[in-house]
């Protein structure tokens, strides 16, 4: 008893020294949390921030079925989608019941980077057998599961190989019958922009009740603006079941001059049934067709000049004659201008040589919207008398595209004889430009022009300018440009040697005025200090471009739109600008189906006229909007956009009102009533009862007895 009692007494102390133990360490834990809390959480890492997105892809050598006991090669290709992993990652395979590796094949292996992408592969062995699956795993440095894949292998079992083929169990006679289908099921129109990457995800689905194997999918890129980039051409798809759904993934660069509109996108795809037949290529090509809104805000480069400026030599070593010519070129797009090429034509013995230079100068870019200058050192021949020359500069260029551009602009350049001094002075027309460089018809522009004094000694005085049209009949210039709130003379009253006088003037241009460059010459008449008069004449070159203008009536739309019918959308366009308008388009969008929603007219001539119509099927009910986008080019290349937005309230199909007291019959399920089955029973059991009566009195021996006398009478 006593001993019982100690140890009990032991028991007790044990339990509560345990307690307090407990008790200490629920202590410590909450001290170390709460000096945790007032620390703050523990800051993620980069990696944390920014998890890796990884995507396998599996091909297998040789890509025919395998069959039981042949060894093959499993090649995997990890595609990095996002983040960046700084450490080994690490592939393995879990292999299903009827594979197996071969010899001391290792299943798990470090991958190895070359970029976005990192290949591995496995030699391995097929037993036979249904299982036809092996599950691929990637794993971070520390263990945790990044990607996961089941790939299927193309094996050829003893058996049938799928339960979803609809055909019998032995191989029939005509295997190619059973045709797999595969198509995209991506509904919307996927938008990029030009010059930028754009990713493309698709949904492939197998529509066929057959399985398809070994697939290769393949764009195809001709005549199209897109580029794959980071990105296989081929992708492989091992097996799709009837029904089933992968998705691809690939990612393009659009090009940065592409024409604003939807393209279309073409895939092609390679693959076999289950009896080995193969589908698709040039015997029996397969394809589906995505399609890719491509949006540019960009400008083609489009180079011109929109500067001359003309000095005579001063340096020692350089004649005086030599013209020292500087041309302004100007990219008036938005997209760079690349390997330029400047050649004069127009050069001859008996009008302007070159002077120890070449009439072909390069410029290897000028920026959208920059400029940039060439030089040339014009050497005049004695044959040729003082005045304006006109020379003409080809200007060659590509974009970045390397698409080649090719034009020719003419200016000109004033000629003086005796530039380096003497007894006559002279007056030439230094510099001019307008601004802006290309005159709208119909609009105010201003002419920034520079009279160079020639003479190193003398100064000119009593200056006269004013401005004369060449004969050129009903369209020269005189019809097209008048002075706005000044003359036609300008009047200087000296200038001194070697000195030049700046002057602008504004010119309006009349609204009708052909698109062409118009010449005025500013003629000049001065004197010298010993009151000698002198005339001269320069010619100043204006293009001039017309004015647009495209107007539409009103959006045609019916009183009531109902959901589900189709409804008629029209409008009418017409040019009443003064230009030809290029590519000519005219679209209808909204969230609605549509019938013949786009019309393209191309070029569309002054004065022309046209119609649009088309068909809009309404999806939901309630206010719908839509819009009818115009599109065209100006004779300067800049494109154009016109937008004219509509509503439609879209309501339920009514159902037809009866008039008051009538109710509408409906046709009631054919077959007999319960009551028509209660009176056919008691018909039946009163037809029985007689029966039973007329047998037992003997009624029918009787006539049967009387039937057989008659007989023998007879």
């Amino acid at each position: 008893m006593q001993k019982e009692n100690r140890w009990m007494s032991k028991t007790i102390l044990t339990n509560r020294v345990s307690s307090q133990r407990k008790t200490l360490i629920v202590f410590i834990i909450t001290l170390a949390l709460l000096i945790q809390a007032s620390i703050g959480p523990t800051p993620l890492n980069a990696e944390e921030t920014n998890p890796v997105d990884l995507e396998i892809y599996a091909e297998t050598t040789p890509s025919s079925s395998i069959k039981s006991g042949n060894q093959f090669n499993l090649k995997l290709t990890v595609l990095l989608k996002a983040g960046e992993p700084e450490d080994t990652y690490t592939i393995s395979l879990q292999l299903g019941p009827n594979f197996k590796r071969v010899t001391n094949e290792v299943l798990t292996t470090d991958l190895t980077w070359a970029g976005q992408t990192a290949e591995v592969d496995f030699d391995l062995i097929y037993d036979g057998g249904p299982n036809d699956s092996i599950k691929v795993s990637v794993k971070d440095p520390d263990g945790k599961l990044v990607s996961e894949k089941t790939v299927w292998i193309n094996v050829e079992q003893s058996s049938r190989q799928t339960s979803d083929d609809d055909d019998d169990d032995d191989i029939p006679v005509d295997t190619t019958k059973y045709v797999p289908i595969l198509n995209f099921t991506n509904s919307s129109v996927i938008t990029g922009y030009a010059g930028e990457r754009v990713r493309v995800s698709l949904r492939l689905k197998n529509t066929s009740t057959y399985t398809a194997k070994n697939i290769r999918i393949s764009p195809v890129l001709e005549d199209s603006p897109f580029m794959l980039d980071s990105t296989n051409a081929v992708q492989n798809i091992s097996r799709m079941r009837s029904g089933e759904i992968e998705e691809i993934r690939y990612y393009f660069r659009i090009s940065p001059d592409a024409e604003q509109k939807v393209y279309p996108l073409k895939f092609n795809f390679e693959y076999y049934n289950n009896y080995d037949d193969h589908f698709g290529g040039s015997a029996s090509p397969r394809s589906d067709t995505v399609y890719i809104r491509v949006n540019n805000d960009n400008l083609a480069p489009r180079l011109g000049i929109v500067g001359v400026n003309v000095t005579s030599g001063t340096d020692e070593s350089i004649p005086a004659n030599v013209l020292n010519t500087e041309l302004k070129i100007s990219n008036q797009g938005t997209l760079p201008a690349e390997d330029i090429k400047v050649t004069l034509i127009g050069l001859k013995d008996d009008g302007f040589g070159l002077y120890q230079d070449s009439n072909l100068k390069s410029i290897p870019e000028i920026p959208g919207n920059g400029e940039a200058t060439v030089h040339f050192a014009l050497w005049p021949s004695s044959a040729i008398g003082k005045g304006n020359y006109g020379l003409i500069a080809k200007i060659d260029y590509k974009d970045q595209s390397g698409n080649e551009y090719s034009d020719e602009h003419q200016f000109f350049v004033p000629l003086e004889k005796s530039v380096s001094g003497g007894s006559v002075p002279k007056i030439i027309l230094h510099k001019y430009s307008s601004n802006p460089a290309i005159v709208k018809a119909g609009e105010n522009f201003t002419l920034n022009l520079s009279f160079l004094n020639t003479s190193p000694e003398k100064t000119v005085n009593n200056i006269k300018i004013f401005f004369t049209v060449p004969d050129g009949g009903a369209e020269s210039s005189g019809s097209v440009f008048s002075p706005v709130n000044s003359s036609n003379t300008i009047f200087i009253d000296s200038i001194p040697p070697k000195s030049i006088y700046h002057r602008t003037l504004e010119f309006y241009t009349i609204p009708d005025a052909n698109p062409k460059t118009y010449t005025l010459t500013a003629n000049f008449e001065y004197e010298d200090d010993s009151g000698s008069q002198y005339e001269a004449t320069e010619l100043i070159g204006i293009p001039v471009s017309q004015q647009t203008k495209l107007e539409t009536s009103e959006i045609i739309l019916p009183p009531e739109v109902f959901l589900g019918e189709p409804v008629p959308v029209s409008l009418d366009f017409y040019n009443t600008g003064k230009a030809k308008l290029n590519n000519l388009m005219l679209k209808l969008e909204g969230d609605f189906e549509t019938q013949n929603g786009s019309y393209y007219v191309g070029n569309f001539e002054v004065g022309a006229s046209d119609y649009f119509e088309a068909m809009i099927i309404p999806n939901s009910p309630g206010l719908l909007e839509g819009a009818i986008r115009i599109s065209y080019e100006e004779p300067s290349g800049e494109q154009i956009e016109i937008s004219h937005d509509f509503t439609l309230n879209v309501t339920e199909m009514p159902m037809p009102e009866f008039p008051p007291g009538f109710e509408p019959e409906f046709e009631q399920p054919s077959g007999p009533s319960v009551k028509t089955w209660i009176l056919a029973g008691i018909g039946l059991l009163l037809f029985i009862i007689v029966m039973v009566i007329l047998v037992k009195k003997g009624v029918f021996k009787k006539l049967i007895n009387r039937k057989k006398g008659l007989t023998l009478d007879e």
